[in-house]
This record gives structure tokens, C-alpha cells and sequence, in this order.
């Protein structure tokens, strides 16, 4: 089973720490956060896909629509990531 944390806050306080920092270095210590945190949550969505491509639809009482859709929004993602 995967574990998802929302970065959604840490990704916007990097991003906004990176582009307002005039020092070369301190901006690169926030990209580098920035990428680690991206790649994180890339890392769930893969696992997460992968997951959900092995679950038995009929016994987990799932809508095959549903996952379906799922799958090709992880297939659409992945790349921009």
C-alpha cells in the first residue's frame, strides 16, 4: 500500500522561495527542495497507478469507469512531472 502526503503547501513555499531569492545559492537550495518534493509525490503516483492497475475490480466493489479514468490522468501526468 502506497502513503500520500499533500505537498501542496511546501511545493508553493519552495517555488515562491526560488524565484524571490536573489542569492544563487539560496535559490538552489530551494529548487533542490522543490525537485525533491516533486519527485516524491511522482513516486506516489506511480505506486498508486501500479497499484491500482492489480486491484480485482468485481471484489473490491470498485467502478472500472472510475479507475480507468484514474489511470489515464497517472498515463497523462507522469510525463510533466
Amino acid at each position: 500500500m502506497y502513503r500520500f502526503t499533500h505537498h501542496n503547501r511546501a511545493v508553493k513555499s519552495a517555488a515562491k522561495a526560488c524565484s524571490c531569492t536573489r542569492k544563487k545559492d539560496e535559490q538552489k537550495k530551494h529548487y533542490k527542495k522543490l525537485l525533491q518534493l516533486t519527485n516524491r509525490t511522482r513516486q506516489t503516483l506511480l505506486e498508486a497507478g501500479f497499484e491500482l492497475s492489480r486491484v480485482d475490480v468485481l471484489e473490491a466493489g470498485m467502478c472500472p469507469d472510475r479507475i480507468r479514468e484514474w489511470l489515464d490522468n497517472v498515463e497523462r501526468l507522469i510525463p510533466l512531472v
